[in-house]
């Protein structure tokens, strides 16, 4: 005579309730420690709005990417550059809401479009070749 009992079914039965609970749960610390570590820092997390800033970034460097004539990997560009200025000052323009919310300066939103062109430079500066020296 077994005197065992098997409780397969019955934890089988109970452990998609208790992954939700647990998922929960972890979701609502997640919440509450974002929301002290604001408190504590006066930082606030919002993906959504880097996110959005970081797009514009992209689509705004790529179309000057896309646009320019002659061999724009070999150009050097700098924070100071115009060009860097114009796409920054288009971007603050478009997302102040954005902007605010991260507490970024127009000097950080040009590092980004400056990061974002050394990006979209890289792979031309690969392809391009020192001519070889004569011997």
């Amino acid at each position: 005579m077994s005197t065992s009992i098997d409780f397969t079914p019955l934890i089988g039965a109970l452990t998609p309730i208790v992954v939700a609970v647990v998922g929960g749960l972890i979701a609502a610390a997640i919440k509450l420690a974002a929301a002290e570590f604001a408190k504590l820092t006066g930082v606030r997390l919002d993906q959504a709005a880097l996110d959005r800033v970081t797009s514009a970034v992209q689509a705004e460097t790529g179309g000057l990417i896309a646009e320019a004539t002659g061999n724009f990997a070999t150009t050097s560009i700098t924070v100071g550059s115009p060009i860097v200025a114009s796409i920054a000052t288009k971007i603050i323009a478009a997302l102040p809401d954005e902007i605010a919310r991260l507490n970024l300066s127009s000097d950080q939103v040009s590092q980004m479009v400056l990061g974002e062109i050394g990006h979209l430079q890289a792979p031309g500066l690969a392809a391009v070749q020192p001519a070889p020296k004569a011997a």
